[in-house]
């Protein structure tokens, strides 16, 4: 889904105000579970700034190795680092450690102590205190005496100051792996966004997006200025723009692909996009 997303916003390029990948005050990559156990952090992309962050309830030992291993300006280890330990892994008895780059930007927090987490989310299926995750890309969903994703992003967030660049979550024990950048970030959801009071002179970009395409009719019953629309699905979908503030649409992009729409019936068998000016509608 993470990789998905930044297609999309890439294919959104000309839509103005884009979401930057390079943070100048740090790039965050959250490694999580529950289990905790043996990693190594294959740092197999060149990406600036980096900060990593590991949130599990068991102890972990991580090795940060690989190509761009110098980039990494800090690690921080906050969860339970409980004391019982991973035999339930067959891995025997440790105590947290991270190796691999300079020990003065590593910081572990105590065991047995785990850090509040600084947001109460209106969904309540989290836990106030930073303990690990039950590996679910899922906020409505309780993660059964752990932490949400959006719980453990706005920890590390507001703890390094860094943006979010990728999650990789999971239950289970890290069985002497070795995950690389390039390949993990399978969780996309970040803290809620504030509440913003007015509209962005660089355009207000809202997004469509599911897997089977279909028919979709976009009421535009909201004054938004300078409205751009992005649509995103794996199968045809026919979208039809209306509303009493249609006019305020100045680009429609549609970036997917656009296959054969099967299993829904009697649907659109290409995308088709209706309802305002050709000229400011992409499709890829």
């Amino acid at each position: 889904m993470f990789r998905s997303l930044l297609l999309l916003l890439v294919a959104m390029r000309a839509m103005g105000s884009v979401a930057q990948v390079c943070d100048p005050n740090g790039n965050l990559f959250i490694f999580s579970n529950y289990d905790g156990g043996i990693v190594t952090i294959n740092v197999d992309e060149d990406i600036p700034n980096l900060v990593i962050a590991i949130c599990t309830y068991e102890p972990v030992q991580v090795t940060i190795a690989g190509p761009f291993a110098a980039n990494v300006t800090q690690v921080i280890y906050a969860g339970m680092n409980s004391n019982q330990n991973n035999n339930n892994c067959g891995q025997g008895n440790f105590t947290s450690s991270i190796v691999g780059v300079d020990p003065g930007i590593i910081s572990i927090t105590p065991p047995m102590g785990p850090p509040p987490v600084p947001i109460d989310p209106a969904h309540g299926n989290g836990y106030p205190f930073l303990i690990g995750v039950a590996g679910s890309c899922d906020t409505l969903q309780s993660a059964g005496g752990g932490n949400t994703p959006d719980e453990v992003v706005a920890y590390f967030e507001a703890t390094t100051g860094a943006t979010l660049y990728a999650h990789q979550t999971q239950y289970s024990c890290w069985q002497n792996e070795v995950v690389s950048l390039s390949t993990s970030g399978n969780c996309c959801i970040d803290v809620s966004p504030p509440v913003v009071n007015g509209c962005d002179p660089n355009g207000n970009v809202m997004i469509y997006s599911n897997y089977e395409g279909g028919t979709i009719t976009i009421n535009v019953d909201q004054d938004i200025p300078d409205l751009r629309i992005g649509i995103c699905t794996y199968e045809a979908v026919q979208v039809n723009i209306i509303g009493p503030f249609a006019a305020n649409v100045t680009e429609v992009i549609y970036a997917g692909f656009d296959g054969a729409n099967g299993p829904c019936g009697n649907n659109p068998p290409t995308t088709t996009i209706n309802g305002v000016a050709p000229g400011i509608v992409t499709q890829y």
